[in-house]
């Protein structure tokens, strides 16, 4: 049983690194990973669901269950290749709009972020192994200014990383003031519905990074912003 609920996690969070993969293929050979998955997981043998590309997984089970069956497996003897690659995968992942943001301003340092989305994953509080906390990190460590704005975790994310120098917003607008760019980190419902001219009137300039892929690139640009995908 307990190694059922392992390999069930490990693999279903091996299945969104190798989305993450072939997005980070897609955009270098000119391929929309969003176009690509829906193609290959018609096939019923793969399936659509777990292909979302993005910042990559957190939560509690995902880490822990990959990382407690690397552990059984090294203790026995067997050097489990595959589920080390899907852990390093995602690591880097996590990266991926930070190296967005800095190809896009060139420079980090004195800008201010916005992040849309604390919490790992939406409809819930946890910031358990959230990839939005290593964001801010590094960017926080790059000389930036990091506001950030969740629906509901705001006051988790500051109980629980009070050293974090964060500044929470209380909705989108308030958080786009000032703002160089923005990020979208949590798939929330509610960021899929930006009022993309009022936000873009609040800040300095007009670019977003999309981590999720919930919008449509199109309308975004038509906008007037710069915005990235991943993957696309």
């Amino acid at each position: 049983a307990e190694m059922i609920k392992y390999a069930a996690n490990a693999f279903l969070a091996t299945k969104i690194s190798f989305a993450n993969e072939i997005a980070n293929i897609c955009e270098r050979v000119g391929a929309d990973i969003k176009e690509v998955v829906r193609g290959f997981g018609l096939d019923s043998r793969i399936g659509p669901k777990f292909l979302n590309a993005g910042v990559g997984w957190g939560g509690s089970c995902f880490g822990k269950d990959v990382s407690a069956l690397i552990d059984i497996a090294r203790e026995y003897g067997y050097e489990p290749v595959l589920l080390k690659s899907a852990v390093d995968v995602n690591k880097k992942q996590r990266l991926i709009p930070v190296q967005k943001l800095q190809e896009v301003l060139k420079i980090i340092k004195g800008k201010t972020i916005g992040l849309l989305g604390l919490a790992f994953k939406p409809e819930t509080d946890d910031l358990r192994d959230a990839p939005a906390l290593e964001i801010a990190r590094q960017l926080i460590e790059m000389g930036a200014r990091v506001k950030a704005y969740d629906p509901i975790a705001n006051e988790a994310c500051k109980a629980q990383n009070p050293d974090l120098k964060l500044e929470y917003s209380d909705d989108i607008i308030a958080l786009s003031e000032d703002c160089d760019a923005l990020v979208i980190v949590t798939e929330w419902e509610e960021f899929q519905h930006l009022d993309l001219e009022k936000i873009g009137q609040e800040m300095n300039s007009r670019i977003l990074i999309d981590g999720r892929n919930i919008l449509s690139k199109a309308i975004v640009e038509a906008a007037g912003f710069t915005y990235r995908g991943i993957g696309r």
